[in-house]
């Protein structure tokens, strides 16, 4: 691993591969970087890729803060700025996918275009209220069989065993804030707004739990695409990787593939978030 320190925070990541567009991953809740490696060996054959730890995962450090959607964006729009990486197709599972759409509608011209596989984004009813629930018992001595329990629902009698154990045994070194404060926070991200201010490609990958309103999705953003994986729960990238990447492919050749000048290749972008770090563009100092 490799690491950036962004305001005192260490950030690890991995990059390697070239090709344009390049390809960023951003792993979901409780997870790390690892549960992207099938898709960093597919598409770094072909294409720059930076996959990453977020904020409170992995190799990264764990602050006591507030782990906001917000941040993980501007954390990643830090990144790819350090980085010298250019309109990426950026690719979120799961809580991923939220940082993919908010960082298509806070940095509008930073990603060519977004997936969002599984992604937590607009809560139906049912979805929401499970949520509240989880985020009050993550703040009392019994978060971790509640988080187990969240980790149990992700997962169907056909993925591999292994996948639930390498998720349980993950959960062994997350702190109980970062747990907490990701479910908070989740629950007032404002996603309605970001898919409505989103105007890049978008496509959006199923897998039946649930965890979008997809018409209201599609209604707030028309260009939003959707596909579904078959007989696979919620880690569908790492349970049926020839599905997804077959999807990805065909949307990076229809939506990518026109001009490229114009598709990953627009230059200086300009920045959206209320914050006097990003006021000015990075790649104009």
């Amino acid at each position: 691993m490799q690491y950036l320190e962004r305001g005192g925070i260490k950030l690890a990541y991995e990059m390697f591969g070239s090709g344009a567009p390049a390809v960023v991953l951003i792993h979901g809740w409780c997870d790390d970087h690892t549960m992207m490696e099938e898709m960093s060996a597919y598409f770094g054959l072909r294409h720059q890729v930076l996959s990453v730890d977020l904020r409170g995962h992995g190799q990264s450090d764990k602050p006591e803060s507030d782990y906001s959607v917000a941040t993980f964006a501007d954390d990643m729009a830090w990144m790819c700025d350090r980085l010298n990486i250019r309109q990426p197709l950026i690719i979120g599972h799961s809580l991923g996918g939220a940082v993919a759409l908010d960082l298509a509608a806070c940095y509008f011209d930073l990603p060519a275009a977004i997936v969002a596989l599984e992604g937590v984004i607009l809560l139906p009813d049912a979805a929401r209220e499970a949520g509240q629930s989880l985020a009050a018992a993550l703040r009392t001595p019994a978060w971790r069989e509640a988080m187990r329990g969240f980790i149990n629902a992700g997962f169907t009698p056909t993925d591999d065993p292994e996948l639930r154990r390498k998720a349980y045994a993950e959960l062994e070194r997350l702190p109980q804030h970062m747990l907490a404060s990701v479910a908070e926070q989740m629950l007032v991200w404002d996603a309605a707004t970001a898919a409505e201010t989103c105007r890049v490609p978008a496509l959006y990958i199923e897998a039946g739990s649930g965890l979008s309103d997809l018409d209201q999705f599609k209604a707030l953003c028309p260009q939003l695409m959707v596909g579904k994986t078959f007989g696979v729960g919620h880690h569908q990238m790492v349970a049926t990787p020839e599905q997804i990447n077959a999807m990805i492919d065909r949307f990076i050749a229809v939506e990518l593939g026109r001009d490229p000048a114009t598709a990953w290749q627009r230059g200086a972008w300009a920045w959206r978030r209320d914050s006097a770090e990003l006021c000015t563009p990075f790649n104009s100092k």
